[in-house]
């Protein structure tokens, strides 16, 4: 993976947020204590100090998170496309061979060796 900010690229657009949404569900559950409002994974639980804590669980929206996430990144949520524009082409990106003459080349590879 790259070490720069063009890691964003893979996943933080409107594509990827739907990916995120498919991965984890549509809701991601929360506990977080009725009377603080802290999520119950924030709170350090020595001497049973979870127990002075009420912890409740709520629902968030998974596509609400991803969204924030990328706004918090990069100011909005952009598409995949924007991202794919700003792509400069490369001849490896544009090379194609026949995969098909590949196979069939090796199928006659094959042949010939099983028959001597």
């Amino acid at each position: 993976m790259v070490s720069d900010v063009r890691h964003r690229a893979a996943r933080h657009h409107s594509e990827g947020i739907f990916v995120c949404e498919q991965v984890f569900g549509t809701t991601i559950t929360l506990s977080t204590c009725a009377k603080c409002g802290v999520a119950k994974s924030d709170h350090w639980t020595k001497n049973g100090d979870e127990d002075m804590h009420v912890f409740s669980p709520k629902l968030v929206p998974t596509r609400w998170v991803g969204e924030q996430h990328v706004r918090e990144d990069l100011g909005n949520v952009p598409t995949l496309q924007d991202w794919l524009s700003e792509l400069s082409l490369k001849p490896w990106m544009m090379r194609s061979r026949k995969l098909s003459r590949e196979l069939e080349k090796e199928e006659v590879a094959s042949q010939s060796s099983e028959l001597t």
